[in-house]
């Protein structure tokens, strides 16, 4: 959560890059990062769609049909961060450009290619998360503050990150690389979550 609240917050840091990871980096670099003032132009524009995600029948398919699949990850992510319960004094701590910037990188780490663990599986949960913290009481019940309730739904952004279709079972009896990496344990979770705060741990 700490490296969450140094990295999306407005920050100083001079933190350089430590990523030892091998993710397809020029993957990264090539495809087109959004920017937050086209964020907020389609938030306008959509706005009807966007309040949708407060309810349980929010459709995916149906939001990216609209706003396009290629940035849904950080169009759905700005206007749910700045929609949770109690912003309104965290609001002004955030560096909004490096939010819209981080979950451009995740969405872009997503493979479209593979069925189900993809960007927009990722969109889903996290939208389902943000239902949750806003139409119960599971932020009082559970004593949620407000920088839990942003890694919750920063882990349901990532939390299949870069997934390549296959199960643990298969990378643990293949000895891939990624097993190797992680000892057989908890192999895609780990790599997700590895993966991830390499981007985020990026001043």
């Amino acid at each position: 959560m700490h490296t969450i609240q140094n990295n999306l917050l407005k920050s100083h840091s001079t933190q350089k890059d430590r990523s030892p990871l091998k993710l397809d980096k020029k993957k990264l670099k090539k495809a087109a990062t959004v920017t937050l003032q086209e964020v907020e132009s389609i938030k306008l524009k959509y706005s009807e769609l966007f309040e949708r995600a407060n309810h349980a029948t929010f459709d995916i398919f149906e939001f990216t049909d609209n706003i396009g699949r290629t940035n849904s990850l950080p169009h759905l992510m700005t206007y749910m961060l700045k929609n949770l319960p109690d912003i309104d004094p965290y609001v002004g701590c955030y560096d909004f450009n490096k939010v819209v910037a981080f979950f451009s990188k995740i969405q872009q780490g997503y493979r479209e290619s593979i069925a189900y663990h993809n960007d927009l599986h990722a969109a889903d949960v996290s939208q389902m998360i943000y239902y949750f913290l806003k139409t119960t009481n599971l932020n009082n019940i559970a004593e949620l503050n407000h920088l839990d309730m942003v890694s919750m739904l920063t882990a349901a952004a990532c939390h299949d990150f870069d997934h390549d279709g296959f199960t643990n079972t298969y990378h643990v009896s293949m000895m891939t690389e990624r097993s190797v990496r992680y000892h057989d344990e908890c192999v895609q979770e780990n790599y997700h979550t590895a993966e991830a705060m390499a981007i985020l741990v990026k001043p």
